[in-house]
Parts: C-alpha cells; sequence; structure tokens
C-alpha cells in the first residue's frame, strides 16, 4: 500500500452490534453508578415519612421534614401529629390505624387531643384496656391527593389494620395541584411519575442543582415570613366552575384517590374514606367568576338592603334571579338568596342556595359537592367503605345547613365538628368489624361488635376527650392569625396585630406557646399541676392525658396521669398508668405510688411487693420504709412494723418522720 499505510478494516456486524448496545447501555450504566455512589455516601437521600423518635430508637415518629419532598427544603414545612408508634408489624394484640388527609384530618387549628384521631384513640384505648391502640395520624397542612399517593407505600409498610382518610379540600391548591404556585401542570401521570423518579438520588441531587441555578428556594421568597401557608399555596385566585382547570382538579383526585385506595386494597387493607364538610352557610364566597366583581358585588348588597324590608323580598328574588341568569358562575348572589330564605324559613331552599354558592366559589378552598361525588363513587367502585362525614356533620347541624356551630371558619371544624367525624369513623368501623369487612386482633373484635352508642365508653367518650383548654385556646390564637390575613381580608392586609394578654390561667400558658415562649408539653404539665392544686379532676386528668398521648414512651406523663387519676378517685385507672410508666423505667417513687394505690384497692399482698420493692432499688427510701410499716401493722403484723422502723432510723438517723411514727408504735406496743 501507498504511503505505508495500512487501510483499517470495516466493522463487522456483530462488533457493529456491540457498539450500538454499549452506546445504548452507557448512559444507564453512569447514571446506575452515580446513584450508588450516591446512596453509599448517603448524598441527596430522600426524606423518609417515618423516622426514630430521637433518644427512643426503638419508636417511630413522622419525620417532621417529609414535606421538603413537596416544597423547596428551605421553606417553612408543614408538621403533622408527631403520632409515635412502635417499628414492624403489629403486635397481636395491638390495633393499628393510619389516618391520611390534610390540615382537617390533623385536627387544625387546634393541638393534639381536638384531632379527630386522638379522639377515636382514647375512646377504643378506654373501650379496650386489655390492648394497644396505634392511631397514626399523617395528615399535613396545604398537601392534596398526591401527597397521599406518595405514602401510600410507607404506609403499607406499616401493615396496618385500617386506613382512614378525610382529604378534598386542598385538591386544587394543595401543593402540585393544577391551582397551586407549586403545580407541575394537570397531568396526574406526569406528576406521579416526577414523584416516582423523586425516589432516586440522582434526580434529587439534579433538581437541586437546577433550583440553585434558577433561584427557586424558599428563601428567595422575601416576603414568605409575613404570609400564610394559604395565601403562599395559591397560583390560580379564580378557578370557576365550568373552567377547563376545574375539570381538571376534579380529573387529578379521581385518578390519585383510585390509585390510592387501588394500593391498600391490593395488600388487603381496609379503607375508610370520608366525604368533607365545610362552612357553607355563615362563609360567603371568597371569590366570583364574573366579568366585573365590584360592580357584581355592589349589585348584590344592594339587593340585600332592599331585602331587609320584608315587603321587598319578592323584588329582591327578582333581582337576584337576574343576576344569577346573567352571571350564573358567580356564588354572591347564590349566598344572598339562601341568606334571605333562612330569614324568613325556607330553610330546604336555603340549603340549597348556599351548596350552590359554595360550590359556585371561584377561590377553590372549600370542596364542592363535585368532589364529594368523586368520593362516593371511587371510594365504592374501589373497594373502600364510604363515611359520608358531612352528612354526619349535616344531620348534627341546625335545618341541615352547616355553618358556625360545627365550623371555625371555611372548612376546618371546631371541637364539636371533630367529634361529629370521629363519631362517623366510629360506626363506620363498628358496622365493618360486625360485618366482617375489618380484621381486628383477638382483644379488639369482641370490643368492637359491642361498641355501640350504649357502649359505656361511647356514652362518657366526649366528656373525656383529650382537648384541653390550652389546646382550644392556643387554636382560637391561631384562628385570629390566619383570619387576619388574605383570602379573609384584602390582599396585603395584615389585620392580626399580636397585643394579646392574659385575662385567665389558661391564657398565661397558651399564649407564651403560640408565641413560640413556651413548649405545649411544659404549658400542658403546668396546666394539669394547677388544676390538680384546685381539685379540678377533670381537667387536670384531661390535661395529663393530653401529655401522655404524645409521649408515651416516656415514663414521666404515665406516671403523671396516674397521680392524676388517684386523686380523682380512678385507683384502678391509675394503676393502668403507673404500670405503663413502671414498664418503661422502675423507680423507688413510682412503686411506693404503686403500692399505695394497691393499698386503695385492697390487695395487700401487690401493695407489700411494691414497698419492698422500693426499698430493694433504694433502701434509703423513707417514704417507701414507712409505707410498708404502716401496711405491716393493719395487716396485724405490728412486730415486724416496729422493726422495719427500727432498722431504717438506725441506719439512717436523719429519717426524722420514720423515728416519730417508731416512737408512736413502741409505746403503743408497751402500753398493750
Amino acid at each position: 500500500m501507498s504511503g505505508g499505510r495500512q487501510a483499517r478494516e470495516p466493522l463487522g456486524r456483530g462488533r457493529r452490534r456491540l457498539f450500538a448496545v454499549v452506546a445504548v447501555l452507557l448512559p444507564f450504566v453512569v447514571l446506575a453508578t452515580l446513584e450508588l455512589a450516591l446512596r453509599l455516601t448517603g448524598v441527596a437521600a430522600r426524606e423518609p415519612l417515618f423516622v426514630p423518635v430521637e433518644g427512643f430508637e426503638d419508636w417511630r415518629v413522622q419525620n417532621e421534614r417529609v414535606a421538603a419532598r413537596y416544597f423547596p427544603a428551605d421553606s417553612r414545612l408543614p408538621t403533622g401529629l408527631s403520632d409515635v408508634f412502635r417499628p414492624g408489624a403489629p403486635a397481636d394484640s395491638t390495633l393499628r390505624i393510619v389516618v391520611q388527609g390534610g390540615s382537617s384530618a390533623a385536627g387544625y387549628p387546634y393541638f393534639y387531643g381536638a384531632a379527630f384521631s386522638r379522639m377515636l384513640e382514647l375512646l377504643l384505648e378506654n373501650a379496650v384496656p386489655a390492648g394497644r391502640v396505634e392511631v397514626i395520624n399523617t395528615g399535613l397542612s396545604a398537601v392534596n391527593s398526591y401527597t397521599l399517593l406518595d405514602f401510600a407505600p410507607e404506609i403499607v409498610a406499616l401493615r396496618p389494620h385500617a386506613v382512614l382518610i378525610y382529604a378534598g379540600h386542598n385538591e386544587f391548591y394543595g401543593v402540585l395541584g393544577v391551582g397551586s404556585s407549586q403545580t407541575l401542570g394537570r397531568s396526574p401521570a406526569l406528576v406521579n411519575l416526577y414523584l416516582d423518579l423523586q425516589r432516586l438520588r440522582s434526580v434529587r441531587l439534579l433538581e437541586r442543582g437546577i433550583r440553585s441555578v434558577m433561584g427557586l428556594s424558599g428563601s428567595a421568597d422575601t416576603g414568605a415570613a409575613r404570609t400564610t401557608l394559604m395565601e403562599r399555596m395559591v397560583g390560580e385566585q379564580r378557578i370557576p366552575l365550568s373552567s377547563d382547570m376545574y375539570q381538571a382538579g376534579l380529573s387529578q383526585f379521581s385518578h390519585n384517590l383510585e390509585r390510592l385506595i387501588q394500593t391498600y386494597t391490593d395488600a388487603g387493607i381496609p379503607v375508610f374514606v370520608s366525604t368533607v364538610a365545610s362552612n357553607e352557610g355563615d362563609m360567603p364566597p371568597f371569590e366570583n367568576a364574573v366579568a366585573d366583581e365590584a360592580s357584581y358585588t355592589a349589585a348584590v348588597r344592594k339587593v340585600l338592603d332592599v331585602a331587609s324590608d320584608d315587603s321587598a323580598s319578592g323584588d329582591a328574588f327578582s333581582a337576584l334571579a337576574d343576576l344569577i341568569a346573567q352571571e350564573p358562575d358567580g356564588a354572591l348572589a347564590f349566598y344572598a338568596r339562601g341568606l334571605i330564605h333562612r330569614r324568613d324559613g325556607r330553610m330546604a331552599l336555603a340549603q340549597r342556595d348556599f351548596i350552590a354558592a359554595r360550590d359556585r366559589d371561584a377561590l377553590r378552598f372549600r370542596a364542592s359537592s363535585d368532589v364529594n361525588d368523586i368520593i362516593q363513587r371511587v371510594g365504592r367502585q374501589s373497594g373502600a367503605t364510604v363515611v359520608d362525614g358531612e352528612a354526619a356533620i349535616r344531620l348534627a347541624s341546625p335545618h341541615g345547613i352547616i355553618g358556625g356551630q360545627f365550623m371555625l371558619e371555611h372548612l376546618h371544624p371546631n371541637v364539636d365538628g371533630y367529634f361529629v367525624l370521629a363519631d362517623a369513623f366510629r360506626r363506620a368501623l363498628v358496622d365493618a368489624a360486625t360485618q366482617g369487612g375489618l380484621r381486628l386482633p383477638g382483644p379488639f373484635q369482641a370490643a368492637f361488635e359491642d361498641l355501640s352508642d350504649d357502649h359505656p365508653a361511647v356514652r362518657s367518650w366526649r366528656d373525656n376527650i383529650a382537648a384541653t383548654p390550652l389546646d382550644i385556646r392556643f387554636g382560637e390564637f391561631r384562628l385570629l392569625q390566619l383570619q387576619g390575613s388574605w383570602p379573609f381580608q384584602e390582599p396585603g392586609v395584615r389585620a392580626f396585630r399580636d397585643t394579646l394578654t392574659a385575662h385567665t390561667m389558661v391564657d398565661t400558658l397558651a399564649l407564651p406557646v403560640f408565641r413560640g415562649e413556651m413548649s405545649w408539653q411544659d404549658a400542658t404539665q403546668r396546666l394539669s399541676r394547677q388544676y390538680a392544686a384546685l381539685e379540678f379532676h377533670a381537667e387536670s386528668v384531661r390535661a395529663a392525658r393530653a401529655l401522655q398521648m404524645q409521649f408515651p414512651f416516656l415514663p414521666g406523663p404515665n406516671a403523671e396521669l396516674g397521680a392524676r387519676y388517684s386523686a380523682a378517685r380512678l385507683p384502678r385507672r391509675a394503676l393502668d398508668y403507673y404500670r405503663k410508666a413502671r414498664a418503661i423505667e422502675e423507680t423507688p417513687e413510682l412503686l411506693v405510688a404503686i403500692g399505695n394505690t394497691h393499698v386503695t384497692l385492697g390487695d395487700r399482698d401487690a401493695a407489700e411487693h411494691a414497698f419492698v420493692r422500693a426499698l430493694q432499688l433504694r433502701p434509703s427510701d423513707e417514704e417507701a420504709t414507712i409505707r410498708l410499716a404502716a401496711l405491716l401493722a393493719a395487716s396485724g403484723r405490728g412486730a415486724q412494723a416496729v422493726e422495719q422502723l427500727r432498722r431504717d432510723v438506725d441506719t439512717y438517723p436523719d429519717h426524722g418522720r420514720a423515728r416519730a411514727i417508731l416512737e408512736r408504735l413502741a409505746g403503743a406496743s408497751t402500753a398493750n
């Protein structure tokens, strides 16, 4: 060959195929290698739904940062109730129920005891003291069906006996919703694909890089610290009933709810999904989908002014009919007509118009009738039990119009409203257990079949819920803060200023908690002890019960509740919680309390065992010595009592109380 060059031989067909395969596979190999490296180094880890309780690794709790999956990592993240539970499958005597939903599921704006999940947990614990109850609430503010579906695999891994769902209000403005400021579009398939891909650390690392380059962090919003979560989540303020975006929101909810229920039913987990309730009678619509909002609103208000004269009602109805015909998506005219109907006693017509107004409210914080229709239809078709929570609250409401009796503002129930929801779920669970649709651990099956309205635990349930006056007052402060901003006020208006002053004992604790100056735990413990000092035993027990439900893994709250029950002259209940505390940590003080309770119950042998055990742990415990000696003397063993006291004062000369009792006993013995 010329020039000394050797011609290259063409690649064979096999080698060309090999190179083609390598070219196709190489990016995947690189990605797999990167993913493995990130997992080994712990970089870009996805926030898990549940994490160990700090300092108590044999317990689990909802991760306070799990919402970072959906919100910018450095923004203010919504957090849940922090229900704790034991990892792994539930034991044979443990009933485990998981609750899913948004802020209403989590009991907003109150603290823990007002959530319907805590009410259910308390009822079941009281009804079945032989079993253990774990009601794990995963509710978060500003989330919708995308988050619920994303949580589902980790909830399935808990192997709960049932999942309860109360959701639907946040479907448009919850994170990733079609109308949200944090949306990714209208295709549920694409959004769920994004969430699935987020399970890859390489994808999360890429997302962080993009956010950093584009400045999409939560801190970029300089006004975020002054806005509520409601304000920050709204992307599309006006979503008319007849709009494509409204239909997209319904499709999103239907698609995700069906997949969510199917995930659980495929795993053999019964699902109870509830319709959602909102304030229809005492909450005017926020936004009207009309061409000229100012003129429309002025026209409706003029009609209401005219209608204040009973003789002009006919003219008012005619004017409202014209407005409705001109602007069928306008909500305020329907609401105004409902007000007139209610004033004049036509309650069925008033209810119809209030519902129509709510459904047409273009600022879609409240779920429309279509959302509840989807819950009913998809729930039944997918094999879930439909709980009609809205119907339960409507039935309890005057004239069937849901308003301020059970609602705080637009959609969050008050304590009574949350109790009605809890009772609706209770009835559904009992029916399912009775009819064989809910398989429960041994001690619970028979109890559920008997958990009717006449059951003693059900009759006393409402009076014993763990929503303390502190929790309720805190919720009132939180509500003032919420209603001081948009959409309850004009955009940019901040009507709430924290000039609150304490007027009651509860205020002196609730205000520091609201301002972040005191922890809920410290405030609730103080509240319980202050009520105990005043001998307000029911409220003292309530506060101690709230603490114990929040921190069942700590000995202190269990012992505190035992002491409150003891002061309330409920020794058997006291003993239950003293024993729970002892199972965590055995102390002489606790054993003395247990011994005293056994004395009250007339079980002298158990009392003696407790006092002796206390002295084994701490031979210098004067109180245990005195209590043991008193028990011995009361049992006719005076000589043993004297000997017990003599040994104590000889060993511990500074035990003045024991010495005084010894002298009295010895003197009495000599006199005899």
